[in-house]
């Protein structure tokens, strides 16, 4: 199986786009199997959550699928700083225990912790030798595809609010990739149906997500038409970013806060201005939990250490909730109480699973991904299909730190900002040969 998927597309991969100089197409075996890679890649295995069905099948192909994601030097940097946030998780395990007595080691949640990290790895690394295969439009619309069928299955509050919990990065993606030959009409026609759709199911994170994409690709497009300053340029890209996300938060908070958003939207917003004087800080009352648990333990608590009682009242009384009732019915009073340690924010659940270096591995991950965002105009994309990208890399970098982690956006990302180095040098090296033969 491997001789026959690697003899082609890892030679010659295809991109999915029409390049002067191309080197070839894989075989019709290695495309079929990375569609069924790609599509299957956020279905869950029984015998582990954090390991796919479409790993699984990537791992009958081993090594040959290891290839693109290891020869890029993001893939070996994430790749190595999570082994070593997995040793390090694993050696804080004692001293964590030691910290408190009212702590214990649950071996349970140790595997499933180990195995989060093993399958972020293989799902990146089967993700990206997928997308070197199928090239990024038809990986984005058969991924994204996937997701939409996986979601029922991802997470609990489908039932309650599918757009919020589980339909909202695909079916973004899956329009912005579907309308990218489109004309701009159209295009922003499908861009604005997002943003209502999400406002009217109460979703402001991914509207505040969806404007930060539309930022980043005008600021982008504007400095393709002016070039001749890529260091201005990518500085003017984070400048407009802050200052577009706050300007328009700020306006979401206030038609929230007015009631325009409708009376549910409205009670929960002043409830989360009034307690903190702040709309970010009342919305993400976790971050204050985590930090006053790692002001008394900076290092965090190991793989499988399960919180005790003085864990849970220093990270739940800090919390910025009105009362004592709000903060006992919290996401993280409910995680602590399970025996995990948890804060709805990858970020900072890593760092009490991990340690120092889980926490290092989210802030490299949300550096590769400001990185590629600026980098995103080398291929010379169309406007909706770069926004689509965008929108995968700040949904991620988002979750990354405001919400728990959801393996399959995240392993996505990473193999994109595996493949577009490789795939700009590619289409460089191919533009020089075509003009040495013309």
């Amino acid at each position: 199986m491997s001789a026959v998927i690697g003899s082609q597309g890892s030679a010659a991969p295809a991109t999915g786009f029409a390049v002067p100089g191309a080197a070839g197409r894989p075989s019709t075996v290695a495309f079929v199997f990375a569609v069924a890679v790609t599509l299957l890649l956020a279905f869950r295995t029984p015998f582990s959550a954090n390991i796919s069905f479409g790993v699984a099948l990537a791992f009958l192909a081993f090594p040959v699928t290891l290839r693109p994601w290891f020869s890029s030097r993001s893939g070996i940097a994430v790749t190595a700083i999570a082994g070593l946030a997995l040793i390090g998780g694993a050696l804080l395990i004692e001293p964590g225990l030691n910290a408190d007595p009212g702590r214990y080691f649950n071996p349970g949640i140790a595997t499933y912790q180990a195995s989060i990290l093993v399958g972020l790895v293989l799902s990146a690394a089967a993700a990206a030798w997928a997308l070197t295969v199928l090239g990024l439009n038809r990986f984005l619309i058969l991924w994204a595809v996937g997701l939409i069928g996986s979601a029922p299955l991802m997470s609990d509050g489908f039932a309650e609010n599918p757009w919020k919990y589980g339909l909202a990065l695909p079916v973004s993606v899956l329009v912005l990739s579907l309308v990218s030959r489109g004309g701009p009409v159209l295009n922003m026609t499908a861009l604005a149906v997002l943003v209502v759709i999400s406002t009217l199911f109460s979703y402001r994170s991914w509207v505040q997500v969806l404007v930060a994409g539309a930022v980043v690709i005008y600021v982008l497009r504007t400095s393709r038409e002016r070039p001749g300053r890529p260091r201005r340029s990518r500085v003017l890209v984070g400048i407009a970013l802050g200052a577009g996300v706050l300007a328009f938060s700020w306006l979401l908070s206030t038609l929230a806060t007015e009631g325009v958003l409708g009376e549910a939207v409205q009670r929960r917003t002043v409830e989360q201005s009034n307690v903190t004087g702040n709309l970010l800080l009342g919305a993400r009352p976790e971050w204050a939990a985590a930090w006053s648990l790692a002001e008394r333990h900076p290092f965090g608590l190991g793989l499988g250490v399960s919180p005790s009682s003085t864990d849970w009242s220093t990270a739940v009384r800090a919390m910025p909730f009105s009362n004592s009732a709000l903060q006992d019915s919290g996401t993280v009073s409910g995680y602590f109480r399970s025996g995990e340690v948890s804060f709805h924010s990858v970020l900072w659940t890593f760092w009490g699973t991990y340690g120092v270096l889980g926490f290092a591995l989210v802030v490299v991950v949300v550096l590769l991904i400001g990185k590629t965002l600026l980098s995103l105009d080398s291929l010379r994309l169309s406007t909706p299909f770069m926004a689509a990208v965008a929108v995968l890399m700040i949904g991620a970098a988002w979750d990354l730190l405001f919400s728990p982690l959801t393996l399959a956006p995240l392993a996505a990302t990473l193999a994109v900002i595996a493949w577009l180095p490789r795939e700009a040098e590619r289409r460089r090296n191919s533009e020089f040969e075509w003009s040495e033969y013309t």
